[in-house]
């Protein structure tokens, strides 16, 4: 194995390490759920279950805004409580049915 000085280079060769030290594992869909669901030990109660599944209301969105530290970004997007707090009477209704629509349908309304 020759030495690599460029990134490409050593990505080729991670690769070719890759390939040839360890063996393809097939994932298609089924049989990823299969390998995850054969580790879980135990399994979430329907009734624990329905509640999971159900959508979040107004107040608990509110909540978690008012709870947020100042100052703190909830997520990736690093938007900080502090925005949410200010614009909350202005945003909060097109925040809720973004997010339900979200939740339910899986899309991002556009």
């Amino acid at each position: 194995m020759e030495l690599q000085a460029t990134p490409l280079g050593l990505l080729r060769t991670f690769t070719q390490f890759c390939q040839t030290n360890y063996a393809m594992i097939n994932t298609d869909n089924k049989n990823i759920a299969r390998m995850i669901v054969h580790h879980i030990k135990t399994r979430v109660p329907p009734e624990a279950n329905a509640i999971l599944d159900m959508t979040f209301t107004a107040e608990e969105m509110n909540t978690a805004v008012e709870q947020g530290k100042a100052n703190k970004a909830s997520g990736y997007d690093a938007i900080c409580h502090d925005l949410y707090k200010l614009a909350w009477e202005v945003i909060k209704d097109g925040l809720l049915v973004f997010l339900h629509h979200m939740y339910t349908e899986g899309t991002i309304l556009e």
